[in-house]
């Protein structure tokens, strides 16, 4: 048995796959969803989204907030966007400048915060914050220690 995927995402072709199982990170956490899952709509966070055999060489990319909803055996992933999650030796060569990153907009956000900040830039670095902790989330599902 397997389930039906349609990824779409403002401004990107839609991604279509067929698998045994789909891991998606939703706003409460992550789940699993396997052929004939109970029907459901979840809002969906920032994060690493999944498919296939699940271990280092199953599918992935990394999705940006937006919305799922299944139905027995499909699944429709509405998402802000998406960007294909880099394989492990392209990720491995990246992790300093990731963690760099994400200290820097760490330090952005609480200056936001502390001095008034206009509400949509704190939004714009939380949503960069997220992207780039889920690169971090590639990396350890790939294998690589972070």
């Amino acid at each position: 048995m397997s389930i039906s995927i349609k990824i779409c995402a403002l401004q990107k072709d839609d991604l279509v796959a067929t698998t045994g199982r789909l891991s998606i990170p939703t706003t409460t956490g992550r789940i699993e969803i396997l052929p004939n899952h109970i029907p459901l709509i979840t809002s969906l966070d920032v994060g690493v989204l999944e498919w296939g055999k699940a271990g280092p060489s199953c599918n992935r990319i990394i999705s940006h907030k937006g919305l799922a909803i299944v139905l027995r055996d499909e699944v429709k992933v509405f998402v802000q966007g998406w960007e294909q999650a880099e394989v492990r030796e392209e990720i491995a060569n990246k992790i300093p400048t990731i963690n760099s990153n994400i200290a820097s907009i760490k330090e952005e956000i609480t200056d936001l915060k502390a001095n008034g900040g206009k509400m949509v830039n704190l939004i714009q670095k939380e949503h960069l914050l997220g992207v780039e902790k889920a690169r971090i989330d590639v990396a350890r599902r790939v294998g690589l220690a972070v």
